[in-house]
């Protein structure tokens, strides 16, 4: 039986989900390295819903760098090794709502879809959750992996800059140990002299306190 606390956290986190959905076909970029800039919305029905509400954020490839436990019946499991070269799906993060009548409102969720065709995915929608309520041991394996994404492309991508520019506030709560790091980074391009023609120092990848644990699910053959 759970303890009272754990079932007070699992029914917040259940509350903390919702369905986000892309109202249009869109395509994958071709490289890793790269980001699209993506509205969403809730279903047309809710108080929040399409046509009420939208949420802005990017489409971010990311890949399985992770083992991977498949369990088959009668309790045989095989342990996949990780792919860090194979795009395994696509994440959406969200920073901003917005709705009609009311101010913009900061927030980050983030869900996924595994990639399908290479060409493209229909309208598809996906459970999103609110990482500022979710526990940093609970994260998604995949989701250090694409902020980063994101921050390295920034460097030369407006739209992914802009994206960062509107979410980092967001991202210090998520990654707190993240603030010190880049306070140092940047401490230490300030006090750079203008003569000095060396690469500027960059922030480190997100990592998380823990390492990610090895994710199961269950096969169907």
């Amino acid at each position: 039986m759970l303890p009272f606390l754990d079932l007070i956290y699992l029914g917040a986190m259940m509350s903390a989900n919702i369905m986000l959905q892309h109202p249009q076909e869109f395509t994958f970029p071709p490289q890793r390295e790269a980001i699209t800039a993506v509205k969403l919305h809730r279903e047309w029905w809710r108080d929040e819903g399409k046509g009420k509400c939208y949420f802005t954020g990017v489409m971010v490839p990311f890949v399985r760098d992770w083992p991977q436990t498949v369990k088959h019946g009668g309790g045989n499991e095989t342990v996949l090794p990780p792919e860090p070269d194979k795009t395994a799906g696509h994440a959406f993060l969200s920073t901003q709502k917005f709705c009609q009548g009311k101010p913009m409102e900061k927030i980050f969720r983030a869900g996924f879809i595994y990639r399908v065709k290479p060409e493209g995915q229909s309208a598809k929608q996906f459970p999103a959750y609110d990482m500022l309520a979710e526990k940093p041991e609970n994260y998604p394996n995949w989701l250090a992996q694409v902020v980063s994404r994101v921050e390295r492309v920034a460097l030369t991508d407006p739209a992914a800059k802009e994206f960062m520019d509107v979410s980092v506030e967001q991202f210090e709560k998520a990654f707190p140990n993240r603030i010190k790091t880049r306070e140092a980074a940047e401490a230490g391009a300030a006090s750079r002299p203008a003569s000095d023609s060396s690469p500027p120092v960059l922030v480190p990848p997100l990592t998380l306190a823990e390492s990610p644990q090895v994710k199961e699910v269950e096969s169907h053959n």
